[in-house]
């Protein structure tokens, strides 16, 4: 029949997976969000001393079945000849076990007798086609022992030609919207919405209002061999959600990231993984994130073919490893650090010298100012600089008061930006290591020059590296730190003890920034012996 013919399209439809938590609890209230959309109602009842990020799964062959700690059910349910024992079964499974139910709606047309285009589809929609089978569904919700929260019609904005219903003119996805949500309320007054674009860059023009708006979904899949062909290097998981999620953020509502997922070799799926793992308040209307524990089932483009997304519940359940605590000892006394937090300018001097005039050429101006010069004064003019292009080539004219009213970051936050990570420079690199060694490479020939030291984070938005840079016919030990601030996902960062305010990370993730250098891993060891190498002749 249809529908056979129709599941047989499309095998998410009449299949539920479950949210699996690791530790985190689901969705706030958006009161606990924002006290002014009190209004808003949530079906998902948390615990207050609770971390406020579920880790989800969609998980139809049910690898995750046993997990504890579930919060709630993803099902994908089509709107015409609904198999209803599918959706009772789905609700017993959940209601038992105290969980809740999110319910993907996929509106497609299943006449026998007409092949509306996508545009007349959705114009149909809007016309009242279909306000029996909306208002069938919605009032089948209403008889659901689980709390219910529906998210109709997802990834609008996505251009393929996956969807019947996306990428269409905005206006009729949007009277398509809000048709449903209406005709749903009708018979479900208290009914939850999730409104779910794929996160392109044209999500805000199919936005149906606040009114019509509980939660903003997103989708964020991370593939290695794309990124590797489309931008020649992988690119992290933070490096994906910061731009959908900035995007998403800007309605003001709690965001889910309702379909999730990441493959790779091993390192990049460990790297995704921990990176999931520690999401927390670099993200601060972040709500969820759901698994998508399933292959692909449309392919990609250009011969990328159906990612096979599945991974193993131990895997996914784990708590963040980044033990913060190890970056968090105080700078002591041996440190040039003034306990008020500011750094002892004289101290600072002796231990980092200013690139000579006669190194004026070799040296970019910006590098120069951003990062540290290892040179002793006796040396100065044969000693390479190590410098990198943290300082930004132009920055907005209100950086400086912008970053003076944005708050300290805390070393946790700073914990994840640079913990583990590579920040790439344009003729060398430092890694930041785990275990807070500071290793370093810079230049070549005659300016070749590399560091061995340790890395520090203070709670008053400071990190430090300290090292003994090795260069040709001597070493020379230099301290370096940077100061952050932050304001919502913008971070502002300078050079002490003196550099200006600039934007380090900005809120719109398509905007180029240093933040962007940061590279998951190490880039740098790999190097060092070819460094060292060119030293010893």
């Amino acid at each position: 029949n249809q529908m056979q013919k129709f599941l047989g399209r499309c095998p998410r439809i009449g299949r539920w997976a479950i949210a699996v938590s690791t530790g985190a609890a689901l969705l706030a209230a958006p009161s606990l969000i924002n006290p002014a959309a009190a209004v808003t109602p949530s079906p998902f009842v948390v615990d207050e001393n609770a971390p406020k990020i579920l880790r989800g799964v969609y998980d139809p062959r049910g690898a995750f079945g046993d997990e504890p700690g579930v919060a709630i059910e993803h099902i994908f349910m089509p709107w015409q000849e609904v198999d209803w024992a599918t959706l009772r079964t789905a609700d017993s499974y959940a209601s038992s076990r105290g969980r809740e139910l999110l319910i993907s709606i996929e509106p497609w047309s299943w006449s026998s007798t007409s092949h509306p285009s996508n545009q007349e589809h959705l114009t149909a929609i809007r016309q009242g086609g279909f306000d029996s089978d909306i208002q069938a569904f919605c009032q089948a919700t209403e008889g659901l022992e689980s709390r219910v929260t529906i998210r109709w019609g997802h990834e609008m904005d996505d251009v393929s030609g996956r969807y019947a219903w996306a990428g269409l003119q905005p206006e009729e996805y949007i009277g398509a919207y809000r048709h449903f949500v209406d005709e749903c309320r009708r018979v479900s007054p208290d009914a939850v919405f999730m409104w779910s674009p794929k996160g392109e860059a044209t999500l805000a023009g199919y936005y149906p209002g606040d009114g019509y708006v509980d939660f903003v979904g997103i989708t964020v899949f991370g593939l290695q061999a794309y990124d590797r062909e489309k931008f020649n290097r992988d690119r992290s998981f933070s490096e994906h959600l910061s731009e959908r999620y900035d995007r998403a953020a800007a309605f003001g509502k709690p965001v889910i990231v309702a379909e999730l997922g990441f493959n790779g070799d091993a390192n990049y799926m460990e790297a995704w993984a921990e990176e999931v793992a520690c999401t927390d308040d670099e993200f601060p209307l972040l709500r969820g994130l759901v698994y998508f524990n399933e292959v692909e089932t449309h392919a990609w483009p250009e011969n990328f073919g159906k990612p096979d997304w599945r991974v193993s519940p131990d895997f996914l359940n784990r708590s963040c490893r980044k033990e913060s605590a190890q970056y968090l000892q105080p700078l002591t006394e041996e440190d040039p650090i003034m306990s008020v937090g500011s750094i002892a300018s004289t101290t600072f001097a002796a231990l980092v010298i200013s690139a000579p005039a006669a190194m004026a050429d070799t040296v970019p101006e910006a590098a120069a100012q951003a990062m540290p010069v290892a040179a002793v004064e006796g040396a100065a003019e044969a000693m390479p600089v190590a410098a990198t292009d943290a300082a930004p080539q132009a920055q907005p004219a209100d950086a400086v008061e912008a970053a003076a009213k944005a708050r300290p970051m805390t070393a946790v936050e700073l914990v994840q930006v640079y913990g583990g990570k590579s920040w790439m420079w344009s003729d060398g690199a430092g890694y930041l290591a785990p275990d807070r060694r500071f290793l370093a490479w810079s230049g070549a020939g005659d300016t070749a020059t590399y560091a061995s030291g340790r890395w520090l984070v203070t709670d008053a938005g400071r990190m430090c590296f300290k090292a003994v840079w090795e260069y040709d016919g001597g070493s020379s030990p230099a301290l370096t730190c940077f100061s952050h601030r932050k304001d919502g996902s913008t971070i502002y960062q300078r050079k002490e003890p003196a550099g200006e305010w600039y934007v380090f990370r900005h809120s719109d993730a398509s905007v180029e920034s240093e933040y962007k250098k940061l590279q998951k891993g190490d880039a740098v060891t790999a190097n060092l012996s070819l460094v060292q190498a060119q030293l010893r002749r």
